[in-house]
């Protein structure tokens, strides 16, 4: 029987505490270390506009490079927001994609390595399948996790995002169609909504909120005693 597990990885399988308006305000003050701007300032901008958060539109054409093209532009309309003098803005908003980039600001969930064992150990492939940055394969790989992968459903390499019908499928048809599927997530919308639609069992992981999911747990390891 073909088992496989669908994998969400920010907020599941690791965290990155303000990855987007800690990498754009570090930038910031990197460059102009006087600047009296505080990360709460540029959360307020961050709060939408990343492909994600409209997860309707066709990002087809948003593919590696072009999908950056596209954050650059969203960070340098933030920073004009935030009233940056215009000729620095190219240079923090490059060293902003730089800092998102950072394997240092990922951290692992202390049971997640046991986890991705024991799941393989019963006989389950797993695959990454997030809404994240094209780079995030080499950030696993960085992270030491690589090889529990079969592989990788990256929505900025693909050009959908969870939970898009379209994406979901493109998972499925790597992972063979599998027999028996599941989704594991943090998020009720993307990754349990999205994976029910899609026919998956799904696991509702970190969060204690109502939802959809077929189970819910808090740590990482809980979900062995439901595959």
């Amino acid at each position: 029987m073909n088992k496989t597990i669908f994998w969400d990885f920010d907020g599941t399988l690791a965290k990155a505490p303000f990855l987007w308006s800690g990498s754009l305000h570090n930038a910031l003050t990197t460059i102009l270390p006087d600047c009296n701007i505080s990360i709460d300032d540029i959360r307020q901008h961050t709060k939408s506009g990343f492909t994600w958060d409209s997860p309707e539109k066709d990002y087809s054409k948003l593919i590696g490079d072009q999908w950056w093209e596209y954050m650059i532009e969203y960070f340098q309309n933030i920073y004009r927001k935030l009233g940056i003098d215009p000729k620095y803005i190219d240079q923090i908003s490059m060293l902003a994609v730089t800092n998102v980039k950072d394997v240092k600001r990922y951290q692992l969930y202390e049971d997640t390595i046991f986890t991705l064992e024991a799941c393989k150990a019963k006989g389950y492939k797993n695959y990454v399948l997030s809404n994240h940055i094209p780079e995030l394969r080499d950030i696993i790989y960085q992270l030491g996790i690589s090889d529990y992968f079969e592989n990788y459903i990256i929505s900025a390499l693909v050009g959908f995002d969870k939970p898009r019908p379209e994406l979901f499928e493109y998972a499925k048809r790597l992972a063979g169609y599998p027999d028996l599927c599941y989704m594991v997530g943090d998020n009720p919308e993307a990754d349990i909504l999205g994976g029910k639609a899609a026919n998956m069992k799904t696991i509702l992981v970190h969060k204690e909120i109502q939802s959809m999911a077929d189970y819910t747990v808090m740590e990482l390891r809980e979900i062995l005693q439901f595959i």
